[in-house]
């Protein structure tokens, strides 16, 4: 449940790893390196691509120590854009995310009902993804078109008339 009271049911899989025995740096691999992470940092490592261990044999394997205070932000972007909008019935709607993972797409009323899904799947991280939906069994009004993944919920306003 999202701070404006919508609420989203699905499914998310997680992977637990106990990391609190390998003491208070952990070896990750980052953008091609390895490096020694505190270990209250691994979380945003790992949200921004890291992988735990080494990176392996042939890459610059260099060890780095990054306190928690010099890591750089990561801003998970996620888009979404219908064409036509306002539509008489048939629309196309163009999602992306900087950030690979399941995806889910629902039109919902004004009222914050679900009328229908419209894709569930897997977005690709960086790589946009189309697929059509038809209202033209709609009556004519404003709809919310809501785009949730693991770490963000999105909504876009569209508009069917008649």
């Amino acid at each position: 449940k999202d701070k404006s009271g919508n609420v989203s049911v699905g499914m998310v899989n997680v992977e637990v790893i106990d990391i609190t025995a390998l003491g208070k740096y952990i070896e990750m691999c980052y953008k091609g390196q390895s490096v020694m992470i505190k270990n209250s940092s691994v979380q945003d490592y790992l949200r921004k691509g890291a992988s735990l261990g080494s990176c392996g044999a042939g890459l610059n394997t260099q060890n780095k120590v990054l306190p928690f205070g010099e890591t750089e932000a990561f801003i998970a972007e996620l888009n979404i854009v219908s064409y036509p909008n306002p539509t008489t019935g048939f629309t196309t709607i163009s999602i992306s995310s900087n950030v690979e993972g399941p995806a889910r797409v629902g039109l919902v009323s004004t009222a914050g009902v679900e009328i229908t899904e419209i894709y569930a799947g897997e977005l690709q991280a960086n790589e946009k993804f189309e697929v059509g939906f038809d209202g033209s069994n709609l009556p004519s009004g404003v709809y919310i078109v809501r785009l949730v993944t693991a770490g963000q919920v999105k909504n876009l306003k569209l508009m069917i008339k008649k």
